[in-house]
């Protein structure tokens, strides 16, 4: 008869605990590199500085006034990054950061006379665009050239009138992208500017575009002065001294190249 030895069991028992710790230990010892490089080397993005204009015609009943601007100006910001999600660069593009906006129809001449069936103007908002690769001002203007979207304006009997307006080349521009500090995960995170729905409110004027078309040159800077891009956790517009009036963590400013809109 064979008896029972109950030291085997926890001999048994002890072992296993063992080779557990020493699994365990091994799984830490290769997961923690991985959680430190993670986090330590975060993909850096990045960006270009990005005019997107649209040709909107005004008719004669209507004035050069948005119906709801603050409406206009958030539905330009979600179209326009969930454009670029659906475009030829989406496996890249992180996200698109608009700081400022013509809080009003431009009037390419303000002097031609009202009661014509369509007076031309532009409506517009220029930002900072980041990818997770480098990208040419040229590629960019491809990726949102298809890119329309209905302005609503408001009439002379103060209703809303809506007509689309077309990408205009003349108008927009993109810089080639550079390299930035910034992590992709705090760029996802970044906001463009916001407007009160009043009307008749104060805007800071570092927040309003002002155009002029972008002329074809041999210089691939066409003389025009792009934006000092600072990337903050919530963008607001830039002030005088090159620094957001919001937000925290910014990164070095650079002036950045134009790339032809008419190339």
């Amino acid at each position: 008869m064979v008896s029972f030895n109950p030291l085997i069991g926890v001999r048994v028992a002890t072992i296993g605990l063992v080779v557990g710790v020493i699994c365990a230990v091994t799984v830490a010892a290769i997961a923690i590199p991985i959680i430190l490089k993670n986090t330590e080397d975060p993909q850096k993005v990045a960006k270009a500085t990005l005019r997107v204009a649209l040709d909107r015609p005004i008719v004669n009943y209507e004035l050069d006034q948005f119906y709801d601007k603050q409406a206009t100006l958030r539905d330009l910001v979600q179209s326009l990054n969930e454009h670029f999600r659906q475009s030829n660069l989406s496996a890249s593009f992180v996200n698109f950061i608009i700081l400022k906006f013509t809080h009003r129809p431009f009037l390419i001449d303000p002097f031609e006379n009202e009661t014509i069936q369509d007076r031309p103007s532009i409506v517009a908002v220029e930002g900072v665009i980041y990818f997770t690769q480098n990208h040419t001002g040229v590629e960019i203007l491809a990726a949102v050239d298809d890119y329309s979207r209905y302005v609503t304006l408001i009439t002379r009997d103060g209703k809303p009138s809506s007509r689309l307006g077309t990408f205009s080349r003349l108008y927009s521009f993109a810089a080639n992208t550079t390299g930035d500090q910034l992590p992709e995960f705090r760029a996802k995170k970044l906001t463009s500017i916001d407007i009160s729905s009043d009307e008749e409110s104060m805007v800071p004027e570092e927040s309003i575009l002002f155009l002029t078309p972008i002329k074809d040159s041999s210089d691939s800077t066409n003389g025009v002065t792009l934006l000092s891009t600072v990337a903050t956790t919530t963008i607001g517009p830039i002030s005088s001294s090159g620094t957001t009036t919001t937000g925290t963590q910014t990164s070095s400013s650079t002036t950045l190249t134009v790339t032809n809109a008419l190339g």
